[in-house]
């Protein structure tokens, strides 16, 4: 395999072919995803229009604008009000990018009012009654609805009760917003009935039973504002298989609208066609065979996508396993080259080919050579290939390889320049190896780190808003509780100085709790850096903290002396002061002892605080560690709750872990470990 250059060997990269394009797939798809937003913002402004256009008839008093056709059915005002409203409600929701924040909360008190005129209107039905708010906004000037002028149909009632639910159940995200897209589907239905059956004069369609006929233009601007709601998340449900851009999304998308809206207009001009009937027996067949069409395109559509995604992730498995057996090959003996300068020869063994995609037996020179390097790497390529020479020095060099239509493969060359009895090198010789996952697993650490970076930045945030924001309207609260008893504890009635008692309680009791909240996320927001702590420096801080219940219960703590460990001062001062505290807090009938103790284990200190308290069920030794997790009544054993969540914080933050030994009624022996340092675990230094 060889190839001659006109004008001699050069390392100088030569343009080489184009980056060959990224998959279109992932952008096709968000691209009809946002159309279908701009869609469902579309519909909400015609929806809003319309609406607007019908209050305005009536208002002016203009026929024309209320009901389409003379003598027929129209749109009341608070079916009007009530659409209008979700069109502002769903034009709300859809941009939310530029709507403000203190907006939102005003979105669920719309769609309840939405939700209660529909209730208010059903009731007034079911009940025979009159509440005078048919007429609350203009007086009925058509003759459609002589026995309640001015009241909605039973059916748009129930249409702005679902709508109203339906958005209630979008706002809140989650499951939720299955039921609402359900609820969506379902006002889609009535409306499409609705429109269907004016279109072919049957009245059981627009009005079931003994109800109120829904007009047709209620029906259809709940078809509307209906189908925007279901496109206001195109990300998820029904929306999301129509931008999908697998065979399912291409069904839906070209069939939908045909058997939606197509065949009932055919049908609709068959009938208009022939004039004959009534066209009821014509309008239930269309519902009818609409019904069974859409049922078999949605049921087709799940069944191509559920195969089309099964279909993907078995060749993603084939493409793992793939890559993984290469790297198992490439790791055993890697892809090695030999070039030869002068007079530009490469030769690849047959893992390169595999390595660098490319076909076997494909003769391989310099510049198909560069052509394979992404071009963005293959200036950085020439200068460390030009720079190893020139130092006869080890040739290494990480770069990107082009990969049309796949991920980033990344590889890293080594070699050596092999020099003549001149001085010029004459050959390279070295290997390859394919690094992509190793990138990967680089780019999933630097991810992890701006992510705990930002995490820990929260945390820091909440530790100001905790220690001003939070505290001091608590302190104020507090203040005034007591100041309230001082002065005026004896005006009030027993009632009212209980009551007085459990705000302050409540107050001090939630002032005691945040403090005991900031107190855990100033471990790592206000940590110290790490130095030789002496640990019976340490403890003996820490009794001098317990002096008071030390002496109130009459306890004692028996000691050994202490390694030095590597760490926090303060910290570790309050890893004892918890444990030795809780075993003073929760003593049995006899008087509190507490042992500390220390022994070697492995590379760790093992340090041991044992009681004779009233032990633990084994069945909490997990659960205790745990924020705010108590055992016993805060009224019995005072507390937060925090204390040993503090201590396995404190202890982890160092490199260690902490754990509890007890039974219920025998004491507990609190165990935890920290790192020895070198000195130390080579066997010098402390000694018991």
């Amino acid at each position: 395999m060889k190839y001659r250059r006109a004008e001699g060997a050069s390392l100088e990269l030569a343009p080489g072919s184009s980056e060959a394009g990224a998959d279109p797939a992932p952008r096709s798809e968000a691209r009809n995803q946002k159309m279908l937003l701009r869609l469902s913002r579309a519909l909400a402004g015609l929806v809003l229009i319309a609406s607007s256009w019908v209050l305005a008839g009536w208002f002016l008093g203009i026929e024309s604008w209320v009901r389409i056709v003379p003598d027929a059915v129209s749109i009341k005002t608070n079916v009007a009000l009530g659409i209008l409203l979700l069109a502002v409600l769903l034009l709300q929701a859809t941009g939310e990018a530029s709507t403000p924040q203190r907006v939102w909360p005003w979105r669920r008190g719309l769609a309840g009012f939405v939700v209660g005129l529909g209730l208010v209107t059903a009731s007034q039905s079911i009940l025979q009654a009159d509440y005078g708010i048919d007429e609350l906004l203009v007086a009925d000037f058509t003759t459609a609805s002589a026995g309640h002028p001015g009241r909605m149909s039973e059916v748009s009632a129930l249409c702005l009760i679902l709508l109203g639910t339906s958005f209630i159940a979008l706002d809140r995200g989650g499951r939720s917003e299955q039921i609402a897209r359900v609820l969506s589907l379902i006002v889609f239905g009535i409306g499409y009935l609705g429109v269907i059956g004016h279109l072919f004069e049957s009245e059981s369609l627009y009005r079931p039973g003994e109800m109120t006929a829904q007009s047709i233009q209620s029906s259809g601007l709940f078809m509307l504002i209906a189908t925007g709601f279901a496109l206001a998340r195109p990300d998820r449900g029904l929306a999301h298989r129509l931008t999908n851009k697998g065979s399912a999304g291409v069904l839906l998308r070209r069939l939908l609208p045909v058997v939606l809206f197509a065949a009932p207009l055919i049908a609709w001009l068959m009938t208009r066609a022939s004039a004959y009937g009534d066209g009821t027996l014509a309008a239930y067949v269309v519902v009818a065979e609409v019904a069974l069409l859409v049922a078999l395109v949605m049921w087709t559509a799940r069944a191509m996508q559920s195969i089309a995604v099964a279909r993907e992730r078995a060749e993603s498995h084939v493409r793992t396993s793939e890559e993984r057996l290469n790297w198992a090959l490439q790791a055993a003996g890697g892809g090695a080259w030999d070039w030869d300068l002068a007079r530009n020869e490469a030769w690849w063994s047959p893992e390169m080919y595999d390595l660098w995609l490319v076909s076997t037996g494909t003769p391989m020179h310099l510049d198909n050579s560069v052509a394979r390097i992404d071009p963005r790497d293959r200036d950085v390529v020439a200068g460390t290939m030009k720079k190893a020479i020139a130092d006869h020095s080890v040739y290494r060099c990480e770069f990107r390889i082009l990969n049309p239509g796949g991920p980033e493969r990344w590889m890293e060359s080594r070699g050596r320049a092999i020099y003549g009895n001149s001085g010029r090198a004459e050959r390279l010789l070295g290997i390859s190896i394919d690094i992509s996952a190793q990138k990967r697993v680089e780019l999933s650490l630097r991810q992890a780190n701006e992510i705990l970076e930002r995490n820990n930045a929260e945390l820091h945030r909440f530790a100001m808003v905790a220690s001003h924001d939070l505290q001091t309207p608590l302190r104020t609260i507090g203040s005034f509780a007591e100041l309230l008893v001082s002065r005026y504890a004896d005006r009030l009635p027993d009632q009212g100085q209980q009551w007085l008692s459990h705000i302050a309680n409540s107050a001090q009791r939630l002032q005691t709790m945040v403090k005991a909240l900031l107190q855990y996320a100033r471990i790592d927001s206000k940590a110290e850096p790490f130095e030789q702590v002496p640990m019976d420096v340490a403890l003996s801080r820490a009794l001098e903290l317990l002096e008071t219940p030390l002496s109130e219960t009459n306890g004692s703590v028996e000691t050994m002396p202490l390694p030095a460990v590597h760490g926090d001062a303060t910290q570790l001062v309050q890893v004892w002061l918890n444990l030795i505290g809780n075993a003073l807090k929760y003593r049995s009938e006899l008087l509190p002892v507490v042992e500390v103790s220390v022994e070697r284990r492995d590379r760790d200190w093992l340090f041991c605080v044992t009681d004779n308290g009233i032990g633990i069920d084994a069945r909490h030794s997990e659960r205790i560690f745990e924020m705010f997790e108590r055992l016993h009544d805060a009224a019995v054993y005072p507390g937060t709750g925090i204390g040993l969540a503090i201590c396995r914080r404190v202890v982890e933050r160092h490199g260690g872990r902490i754990w509890v030994e007890s039974q219920l009624g025998e004491g507990s022996r609190f165990c935890f470990t920290l790192p020895m340092s070198g000195s130390e675990q080579s066997g010098q230094g402390w000694s018991s």
